[in-house]
This record gives structure tokens, C-alpha cells and sequence, in this order.
């Protein structure tokens, strides 16, 4: 086998594989596939749990395919300054024998010096890599800035550490005639974000996992229609020539996954508050809150007045639109308050409670249809 390609090329290459591949291994999670064929090389790396392939223009002088350990390769190749006219390495020159392959290429410096750089890496057999197929007939086409604003508002409710409930490590993507719902809980955060469903999927839950949803976040770029082959375990997303994949789990929602929406529905009180004031307020003191006592805020309303109060500090805002008579106090996690007011675009918001025994419910008030529900905390 042996290609040319294009510095930018590779390199981008590279460091897009970089989210897929597992480093320091030669086990297939850590290996990565080279196929030249007529003018484009393909780069493949699957991990077992998510996987890509990438493909960039290139000038093949022979066919082939031939498999490497991705960490030896990606050092040398992305070290280079890519030529923008004057210095850097125009491009790089791949070329295996059975059982090397070289990696040529030469760099302009300042004053017209010439270096020439040459790596050895041995071949590893292919047969163990998972391959990917194409989506030949996608069945839901989304826009990128669909799935990375969907994504930015519901990611932080997913939990991170591994935990003994499977859903509370992904997001779960709900299908109905009318809306597509983006849906996250860790237990302590309850989060929805929903936007209109214009793909042919109408019905469905599907669970995406933590590392395939932030893979994609990563890779995908603005404004970008993602076209997906959505099946019960695999979704596959096409785009600018990279095919992402990722195993899924289709769910029965009512049997699989809690009633969410009913925790919605259980309010007795609104109230509406500008959240850029209330986020200034607590980002005022957030630092300061104590992590043994799950960092609690309490959040009280009487008089006319909010106020967020701790141990230390205390905000306050005056509000003629508050009833009167409302008197209301709940304690809450203020770093779990905190990343939900920053996941919110919109400037009004809605608070939702009953009293101090049921958490506080969040709704944004105008152009995004997203609402979370934070669990209250035992009063001291």
C-alpha cells in the first residue's frame, strides 16, 4: 500500500480518531485500519462500544489495507506545522511492505531549511478490527446544532461515576408524533429538553450511552445535517465524511425507565423569576458552599422577597409580583441549582413547588422547551 495526503488532512484525522481510540494498547480498542482505494484513504478505530471512520482525499499509488497501533503514529504525525505557503510539511507519504509501514514527509523552516522526518512502525493483522457499515437509508436526519444544544442542556443531570441504575449513565431520547425529548436523571437532577420531530422515527426511547453521546458532541461541527440508521442497539450518524457509531438500547419507557413526567405535574405554586438575577445571585457565593452538607442552599420566599441564604451569606431579591401570603422554604443542592440555571437559554424562568418536603422544578419561560426538576434536601 502507498498514499500521499495533505498535512491538514491526516492531522484532523488524527485528532478526530483521538475521541474513538483507547491509548497505549495494541489490542483492537487501540489499533487503527488504513484502506487506499482509488483517491481517498479510509481510517477506521472502534472501540467495542463506539467507533468511526474517517475519510480524506488522497493521491493512491497503490491499494491496500493495513492495520497499526494508533499512540506510535499519532506523536510524529501531529508534531508537524501544516504548510501555509511559506513553512511547514506540504504532506505526508504512507508506505508498508508486509510487515512495516514508513511514514515520510519534509518540512520548509525559516531561512529555506529542509528536514526530512521518517518513522517505522510495525504492521499489525486487521482481521480483529470490527468493521462499520455504511448507512445506506438513514431514517432520521438532524441538524448538528439539534443535537450539541440538546446535548449542553441535559449532560450535566448524567451521571458520571458508575452506578447500579444503568439510565442515570446516558441520555434517553424519547420519539412521539409531535416532539423529539432529551431526558437525564442522576437522582439528584431530573432534566427534559424537547424540540420538534421532523425525521420519520415517530414513537420510541432509545438509551445513549454517556461516552457515545459526548463522543459525537466533540466531533460534530456547527450547523451540519447529521443523517442517522437508528436500529434497537446501533445508532449510525453520517456526516462530512465521517460515519460515527455507537451501541444503544431500545427501552420500553414504561416499563424501563421512571415516569418522569408525573414529577412535573407536582406543583402547587408558580412563580417567575429572571434567571440571569438569580444566577448572579448564587454564582455570588457558590464557591464558598460546603460539600459535606451536599453544598445546600436555602432557597426562601416571604414578604415579597427570595432570598438565598446559607450558613454564610445570603441574597436577597424584592419582587412586588410575589403574592403577598406566600411564605416558602426548601433546601437544595446549590451546585445542582447552579448548572441548572446555566443550562438554560432563556431570560424568565418558572419555579414550581409544593412546599419543603418535594424539590423545586425549574421551567424556562420563551423559545426552549426544557424544564428540570432538582430533589429537595432534608431542613436542618
Amino acid at each position: 500500500m502507498e498514499f500521499f495526503v495533505k498535512t491538514q488532512d491526516i492531522q484532523r484525522a488524527i485528532k478526530l480518531l483521538s475521541v474513538v481510540v483507547r491509548i497505549n494498547t495494541a489490542s483492537f480498542e487501540g489499533r487503527v485500519l488504513m484502506s487506499a482505494e482509488g483517491d481517498k484513504v479510509k481510517f477506521l478505530i472502534n472501540n467495542g462500544k463506539t467507533g468511526m471512520v474517517h475519510t480524506i482525499p488522497a493521491k493512491v499509488v497503490d491499494d491496500g489495507e493495513i492495520s497499526v497501533v494508533y499512540s506510535k503514529i499519532r506523536v510524529f504525525i501531529m508534531t508537524f506545522l501544516p504548510w501555509d505557503g511559506t513553512i511547514g510539511a506540504e504532506e505526508f507519504h504512507f508506505v508498508s511492505d508486509d510487515s512495516k509501514l514508513n511514514i515520510n514527509t519534509s518540512s520548509l523552516h525559516m531561512n529555506d531549511i529542509v528536514a526530512k522526518s521518517e518513522l517505522k512502525v510495525d504492521l499489525i493483522e486487521t482481521e480483529s478490527i470490527p468493521r462499520i457499515n455504511s448507512v445506506e437509508s438513514p431514517n432520521m436526519i438532524l441538524n448538528s446544532s439539534i443535537i450539541k444544544t440538546a446535548v449542553d442542556k441535559v449532560l450535566y443531570a448524567v451521571a458520571t461515576k458508575n452506578s447500579f441504575i444503568p439510565y442515570t449513565m446516558c441520555i434517553c431520547m424519547i420519539f412521539s408524533n409531535e416532539f423529539i425529548k432529551f431526558v437525564a436523571t442522576n437522582g439528584r437532577v431530573l432534566c427534559e429538553y424537547k424540540v420538534q420531530n421532523d425525521c420519520n422515527i415517530k414513537d420510541g426511547a432509545y438509551l445513549l450511552t454517556h461516552e457515545f453521546i459526548t463522543g459525537l458532541r466533540r466531533i460534530i461541527t456547527d450547523d451540519v445535517q447529521l443523517f442517522w440508521d437508528v436500529s434497537d442497539n446501533v445508532a449510525k450518524i453520517d456526516f462530512d465524511n465521517i460515519l460515527f457509531q455507537g451501541y444503544i438500547q431500545k427501552i420500553d419507557l414504561k416499563d424501563e425507565y421512571p415516569d418522569y413526567e408525573r414529577q412535573f405535574s407536582l406543583f402547587e405554586t408558580v412563580v417567575s423569576i429572571d434567571r440571569d438575577v438569580l444566577l448572579s445571585g448564587l454564582q455570588s457565593f457558590v464557591d464558598i458552599l460546603n460539600s459535606d452538607d451536599f453544598y445546600r442552599v436555602s432557597l426562601l420566599i416571604e414578604n415579597n422577597k427570595l432570598m438565598l441564604k446559607t450558613d454564610t451569606s445570603c441574597f436577597e431579591l424584592e419582587d412586588s409580583s410575589f403574592p403577598e401570603d406566600l411564605q416558602v422554604a426548601i433546601d437544595i443542592s446549590g451546585k445542582d441549582m447552579l448548572s441548572t440555571l446555566q443550562s438554560i437559554s432563556d431570560r424568565s424562568v418558572e419555579l414550581k413547588f409544593i412546599d419543603k418536603s418535594n424539590g423545586l422544578i425549574f421551567e424556562s419561560v420563551g423559545y426552549d422547551l426544557q424544564k428540570a426538576y432538582v430533589v429537595n434536601l432534608v431542613r436542618r
